[in-house]
């Protein structure tokens, strides 16, 4: 299941269950959202919606939740280092456990080019305090760099 690639507010955050549908087996959400701290929340909402049948302890929906939040606070946070324009998106795998991946789909432009340019922000000055608190919920956590400098965070149950 694919949702619009438009950032949402909260109202138009759409899951099975708003939906009325049930649940299927096997889901796939995405949900992508500007660069910004206040687009956090809706992050947030967009998780526990999206993972609210999928048999979870509240315990464990609340840890992916603060999981997302210091994710895409991090992503943020790495943009002034190498400022990008785009969205960061939220995806949300369920196959029998939950596996969640943010990932910062921003392009670097330079005033003077008309071809985005690279800028690499080295995995060092990602905030590590963020990432170790992800780690510490989700010992199976990967941070990766893509080619274009951004990072992906994944994680999941």
């Amino acid at each position: 299941m694919r949702f619009p690639k438009q950032s949402p507010t909260p109202a138009s955050i759409r899951t099975p269950q708003a939906m009325g549908e049930p649940m299927p087996a096997s889901a796939l959400f995405e949900l992508s959202l500007p660069a910004d701290p206040a687009a956090i929340g809706t992050a947030r909402k967009f998780v526990r919606g999206s993972v609210s049948d999928a048999g979870l302890s509240d315990e464990q929906s609340e840890d992916l939740q603060l999981a997302v939040s210091e994710a895409c606070g991090a992503m943020i946070a790495l943009r002034e280092v190498a400022p990008a324009d785009g969205p960061i998106r939220v995806r949300v795998r369920i196959e029998g456990q939950v596996q969640i991946r943010i990932e910062d789909l921003g392009e670097t432009f330079s005033v003077r080019q008309t071809e985005p340019r690279v800028q690499v922000a080295p995995v060092s000055d990602l905030d590590t305090a963020r990432v170790d608190l992800i780690a510490a919920l989700f010992p199976e956590t990967q941070v990766e760099a893509t080619a274009n400098g951004r990072m992906i965070i994944t994680f999941g149950t």
